[in-house]
């Protein structure tokens, strides 16, 4: 067997095939891509200068399998076909031929381009992102024994290079524009979802505004019912009972009130809420003949959880302080740093509460003093009657202070 027949026998099956190898580029009769994509246009251009700095009859693009995208449609009517082109396009390195004839598989398969036969090829392969896409081939129908020159040679690689920028440039502009297409498509579905976010916060604050209406409208009607019931009882101490029912119910109210106008706050300024609380006591008593003052320690807060409990404390020892005292009325909160908790203290003139009222400080209730509720709205702890003019009632709240 000689070295041609050899040669033959070693390829591989695909050169008895012939399927089309798409080819774009320069050669006679063909116009080239006109106005196609920009792809053809490189691919043009390249072809063009290769013809021109080799001298050859034709210089080509070639692919064949998988085609670059919008190439199926530029390739010639008489474009290359048959088991020569596709042994140029399986080729991975720079080859050069100098004589078609004397090569062992373009002579036995002849390469032709259209009606001409083709002496010398030399076809470089084109590498776009490690990865073979095809190869650029330029050819003549007369043969070079001299081949290509190792100057020529790299000047080949050089516009095959060339030819993969400029694709590489254009995938990139591809792909900046899909990514400019995802992201615009992204920020509208980000509006539309603000849109409905904001939508929903809107029937969200819709809903809390009825329901704090709802609740605000409820507390006063339960408020005011006891009042009207309180005026027209004969029976006083009845009445006071409930007054005092009434009273607690305005200390969560006014929180209710407070917290409407501060949404977002955990923290409740005790000046603030209890200042509120007094006004809402001051309403009640008849006007010029006993009057409520207010001390509170610096800047005291405390958490929204512990406002109610307060509240109603304040109101219990306020309503105790009219009711058993005379002359003005002082409500005191103070910061116990020592033990971290919060002291209410209410001072009246007297004459203070009889002995046995006072018995039931700690623990039982005498009477009608109201400590032991007081006592059980404050958590527990014991109420501290001091004197009795001036007369001072007050307990260490279990609660801690912001801080």
């Amino acid at each position: 067997m000689d070295a041609d027949t050899a040669a033959l026998s070693a390829l591989p099956p695909f050169v008895t095939d012939t399927p089309e190898v798409l080819a774009v580029g320069t050669w006679p009769g063909w116009p080239g891509a006109g106005c196609a994509t920009p792809l053809h246009r490189a691919i043009d251009q390249v072809t063009d200068l290769a013809c021109a700095s080799f001298g050859t009859t034709a210089a080509l693009a070639c692919f064949r399998g998988q085609v670059p995208d919008g190439l199926e449609l530029a390739s010639s009517p008489d474009g290359p076909r048959g088991a020569a082109w596709h042994w140029l396009t399986e080729q991975h390195r720079l080859v050069v031929v100098p004589d078609a004839r004397r090569h062992p598989v373009l002579a036995a398969f002849q390469l032709h381009l259209g009606e001409l036969s083709m002496r010398f090829c030399a076809v470089v392969p084109l590498i776009l992102r490690e990865t073979q896409r095809g190869v650029l081939v330029i050819l003549a129908t007369e043969p070079r024994p001299l081949g290509l020159q190792p100057e020529e040679q790299a000047r080949l690689w050089s516009l095959a290079e060339l030819l993969t920028g400029q694709w590489e440039l254009q995938l990139r502009q591809l792909e900046m524009l899909e990514q400019q297409r995802a992201l615009q498509a992204a920020r509208t579905e980000a509006d539309c979802a603000q849109s409905r976010f904001q939508k929903l916060l809107q029937e969200r604050d819709s809903v809390i505004q009825t329901m704090d209406h709802r609740v605000g409208n409820g507390l006063q009607m339960v408020n005011d019912a006891l009042y009207l019931q309180a005026l027209g009882l004969g029976d006083r101490f009845l009445a006071d009972r409930l007054t005092a029912a009434a009273g607690r119910i305005q200390a969560v109210a006014d929180l209710h009130t407070w917290l409407r106008g501060q949404p977002c706050g955990r923290w409740i300024a005790v000046e603030e809420y209890i200042g509120t609380l007094v006004e809402s006591f001051r309403r009640l008593l008849p006007d010029g003949v006993r009057q409520v003052r207010t001390e509170f320690g610096h800047d005291i807060r405390l958490s929204a959880l512990d406002a109610p409990r307060l509240g109603m404390v304040a109101w219990e020892l306020l309503f105790n302080a009219m009711r058993h005292g005379t002359g003005t009325v002082t409500l005191q909160l103070r910061h116990e740093p020592s033990c971290g908790r919060l002291r209410i203290l209410v001072t009246d003139q007297g004459p203070g509460f009889e002995p046995a009222a006072c018995a039931g400080a700690g623990g039982r209730d005498h009477g009608c003093s109201g400590l032991e509720l007081i006592r059980l709205i404050g958590g527990g702890q014991p109420v501290e009657v001091n004197g009795s003019s001036p007369t001072t009632v007050g307990m260490l709240l279990d609660i801690s202070p912001e801080g």
